[in-house]
Parts: structure tokens; C-alpha cells; sequence
């Protein structure tokens, strides 16, 4: 009874749920797993009732005017060699944000896009604030949709290599789920997913005047730790559990497994596949890009993309991020076999802004590109730096766009750590200690004579201090007289008594 009622609220509210897990091998002994979960709802001016959408992405989108937002963590390293292409949208290692917004000026949208991005702080628990973000990049960097307003559409992107995705992260993607404990969605155990060698997640939210569009996703590529020649993969082994619910208000729920679709929209029963499948045949040489770092001294450095394209002509367009701390020498950017058709450059607007470069390039099947980007490493003040300086910083990855004649993706070279030159963070202290010390030494005596107030002392009667000092000479004589003489001093004790008692009697 309650899902017939929630099915027909979802009617009434035009809302649609889905749900999908993609399951490939990628080796002998590695399998990728794909999670799929999307939210849909109809715009309706005066309906703010809501089953399925997430009500705190519809108020971000709706409180910032964001047309299409991009959220992507990823740890660890894709191999295209043995794996394939990657899945998209392509994630690199730390956080991406992408954004497409309404707003009125570049002022407006600097305030609204600094909002945006502590909103997502709290939504996802991530630590985005230190991102760089670019304004508005020419060329294209991920699928995106198009719009039609009146308003100016502004778009930024950025890169924060150094973030790390955890689990606290998938509780959050979770949260945005309707079906949360039930349904494919309990598949997804922290422990297991992040006990691979990569692992990737996402978060899109689209909006056109009709409708609004979420959808999170997940990446994990696993590795059997106890490999057998021809052993199958079970999804009970894998996610430590088995598909034992499914999820009532989901429009479609499916597995893909064993190049087959499993449907567990109406499960009843506990559900597990085996899968049997071959590994994904890798035959097709894809594009691939990677990056290295040239120089030998603390003061410059050298920046090498390398592209190497496929079985394919391609299109590629290149988007190269330059954190404030690194200064490109422009006039001395080179390329090797590099067809250039567009470029778009970028400067640094003040000392904590970054620099981008794009670069359309024309590469033929099979041909190497390789661009070298000379560069200045600035010297940062003593509060710029973190506090594992001398660990140093990281020169986000390039992304690469590639356009073909079937199809197009995105790809990633790999993030560069750059040492700075570092200065002795213990000079401060020192400098600190050398003025405290002499200004002590300078104040001390300045303090002391500058509060002290000076008095004449009256003058007392010295007649009664004599007479005690006199008394004490006799008795200090009459000691020694007694010692040397050998008298014994109880006598004296009791003449000195029975004197005064002559005097008490005298009184």
C-alpha cells in the first residue's frame, strides 16, 4: 500500500527515480564496478513538494541560478593500457568543480560562485574553499549541455589536486539518494570501495526551464587479492553483501553484467550474479597524455605535456592550469609536432589567482605532440606557505578533451609536485627572541627610572639606637669573657635574675 501511494505521489509530482550498476572485467584479476543513480523533476512554479529530487540541490540551484554543476573526486592512478578508456565524466586525482551559472556581472558572479562553493562544502563535507577557480575557459572541457536565456551564462572551472576523497564523502552522496537503504544502493560498503585501486566519484545537477536533473555516480576498480587461473567474481564477494531489496519508487533498476541486463526493479528474493564474462578486449589504442617536469634549481622549472593519439584523427583541446605560485614564461612556450589551430591564454588577475592555457590542437592517428611550458617559481610570503612546505605544491593535471568523428570524452595527465624554494621558518623565531631581549635590556632600566619617586626620609633619634647597640656590645663582651674564663653560664643565669628581682623589689 505504501508504494502504490508513493508511486502515485511521484505521478502527481512528476518525478522519476533510476538506478544502475555496470560490472565489467578489465583484466584477468580486476573488475570495475559503475554506479548510476539519477533524480529527475519537473519545474512547476507553485509544486515544492518533493519525493524524489533532492530539496537542498533544488534550493542551491534555484538560490545561485547554476544551469550545470560538476562535482568529480578521484584517488589513484587510471591505467588506459589495461583498463580502457575511463569512464566519464573523466576524474583526476583530487577535486574538480565545474559550473555554468546566470548572474548579472563578474562582480555578481565571484559573490555567487564563493557561496556556491561553501554550500558544496557542507553538501558533500569537503574542504573546496582553497580551490582556484578559472572564469569563463574558451575551449570546451567536459560534454555539456546548451542553453537558451537571455541572461549571460558564466562558467568556471577549477582544480584542487591535494583533496582527498573519504568516506564521509560517499555518506553524503548517499544522503542525496531516495532509496538509500534499499535497492542497489546498499551495495555500496566504504570498506570495499575503497579498498581498490581507483576509486571515483561524481555529482551533476542540471536545469533548463522544464526540468532538473541530478545524478551521482561512483567508480571503483577492485583487484582479487586471492587470484585462481579462470576463478569468476561474485557480487556477494565483492560489495560483502548480497541484493537482498529493491528499491519500490525507482522507475528502472538494472545490473549489467556478463553482457546481459539484469532487471531487480520488483526483487523479491535474495539476488547474486557470477561473473563470467571475459576481460574488455583494450585492442584500440586510445589518446593518452602525460605530464613531467623538467629543471634542476629552486628559482625555474619546466613543464612537459606530452600527447600521444590513437588509431584515430583527433581533435584535441588542451586546458593547462598555473597555480599563482608558478609565473609562465609565455614568450618561450614551444611545441613539437603540434598542429595549433586555436589558443586561448589566461593571466593571473593578482597574486592568488590562477593562469590558464588552452590549446586546440590537430594530431593525426598515431603522432606524438609534446608541449614545454617554462615557468618561474615565485617566492611566497612566510603565511602562503603550508605547513608541509617543504613537501611542496602540486601543478593540477591537464585535461585533455578529445574529439573524434564517432565520439568524444575527456582525459587527464597526471598532477605535478613542484618543491619551492622555502625559507627558515625558524628565523622568525630567532628575530623574535634577539628583540624581545634587547628591548628588555633597553626598557628595563628606563621603566625603573622613570616610575621611581624619590622622597626625603625624615630624620630619627640615633640617642636609644646607640643604647641598644651598646647593650648588645656588653653582652657580646660578657660572652667571650665567660667562654675564656671557663664560667659556668647557669651561674650567670641566676645572677642576672636574682638582680632582677633586687630591682623588682626596689619598684
Amino acid at each position: 500500500m505504501y508504494r502504490i501511494f508513493l508511486l502515485f505521489t511521484l505521478c502527481f509530482a512528476k518525478e522519476e527515480y533510476w538506478e544502475n550498476l555496470k560490472l565489467d572485467r578489465v583484466s584477468e584479476n580486476e573488475l570495475k564496478a559503475e554506479f548510476r543513480f539519477g533524480a529527475s523533476r519537473e519545474n512547476l512554479k507553485n509544486e515544492r513538494d518533493f519525493e524524489v529530487f533532492p530539496r537542498i540541490l533544488d534550493e542551491l540551484i534555484e538560490e545561485y541560478d547554476v544551469k550545470y554543476l560538476l562535482v568529480i573526486m578521484g584517488q589513484g592512478r587510471w591505467k588506459d593500457d589495461k583498463w580502457g578508456r575511463k569512464t566519464q565524466p573523466g576524474a583526476v586525482h583530487g577535486a574538480q568543480v565545474y559550473a555554468d551559472f546566470e548572474a548579472n556581472s563578474e562582480e555578481g558572479a565571484d559573490k555567487k560562485l564563493r557561496f556556491l562553493i561553501e554550500a558544496l562544502n557542507g553538501i558533500l563535507c569537503t574542504s573546496l574553499s582553497q580551490i582556484s577557480l578559472i572564469t569563463s575557459p574558451q575551449l570546451e572541457i567536459f560534454k555539456r549541455p546548451k542553453y537558451s536565456t537571455s541572461q549571460q551564462i558564466f562558467r568556471r572551472y577549477g582544480i584542487l589536486s591535494r583533496e582527498t576523497t573519504c568516506t564521509e564523502n560517499l555518506t553524503r552522496l548517499r544522503k542525496l539518494l531516495a532509496c538509500r537503504q534499499s535497492g542497489i544502493s546498499i551495495l555500496l560498503h566504504p570498506s570495499k570501495l575503497y579498498d581498490v585501486l581507483y576509486h571515483a566519484s561524481h555529482l551533476i545537477v542540471k536545469k533548463n526551464e522544464k526540468i532538473s536533473e541530478m545524478e551521482v555516480g561512483i567508480t571503483a576498480v577492485f583487484k582479487n587479492k586471492n587470484p585462481i587461473q579462470g576463478s569468476n567474481w561474485l557480487l556477494s564477494s565483492i560489495f560483502e553483501s548480497k541484493l537482498s531489496s529493491s528499491c519500490g519508487i525507482a522507475t528502472k533498476s538494472q545490473i549489467e553484467a556478463n553482457n546481459q541486463i539484469y532487471d531487480v526493479k520488483n526483487l523479491e528474493t535474495s539476488f547474486d550474479i557470477e561473473i563470467t564474462s571475459k576481460p574488455i578486449s583494450n585492442e584500440a589504442k586510445l589518446v593518452k597524455g602525460w605530464t613531467s617536469q623538467g629543471g634542476s634549481d629552486q628559482q625555474n622549472g619546466i613543464l612537459h605535456i606530452s600527447l600521444q593519439n590513437g588509431d584515430l584523427d583527433s581533435k584535441l583541446e588542451v586546458s593547462q592550469i598555473l597555480p599563482y605560485f608558478v609565473q609562465p614564461r609565455y614568450a618561450k612556450i614551444s611545441f613539437k609536432n603540434c598542429q595549433i589551430t586555436r589558443k586561448a591564454l589566461q593571466t593571473s588577475k593578482n597574486e592568488k589567482s590562477s593562469a590558464l592555457l588552452q590549446y586546440e590542437i590537430i594530431i593525426k592517428s598515431g603522432e606524438k605532440c609534446e608541449i614545454t611550458i617554462p615557468f618561474d617559481k615565485k617566492i611566497l610570503r612566510l603565511d602562503d606557505y603550508p605547513p608541509d612546505a617543504n613537501h611542496g605544491m602540486h601543478i593540477p593535471a591537464a585535461v585533455i578533451f578529445v574529439s573524434q568523428k564517432s565520439d568524444s570524452y575527456t582525459i587527464h595527465t597526471n598532477p605535478i609536485l613542484v618543491a619551492l624554494p622555502v625559507p627558515d621558518f625558524s628565523m622568525p623565531f630567532n628575530v623574535i627572541c634577539f628583540v624581545a631581549t634587547a628591548f628588555a635590556l633597553i626598557f628595563g632600566p628606563l621603566q625603573l627610572y622613570s616610575t621611581m619617586w624619590l622622597a626625603p626620609s625624615p630624620p630619627r633619634s640615633t640617642f636609644w639606637r646607640k643604647i641598644n647597640r651598646l647593650i648588645l656590645l656588653i653582652l657580646i663582651v660578657l660572652c667571650l669573657y665567660a667562654h675564656f674564663m671557663e664560667i659556668n653560664l647557669n651561674e650567670v643565669r641566676r645572677g642576672i635574675e636574682q638582680y632582677l628581682e633586687k630591682l623588682n623589689e626596689l619598684r
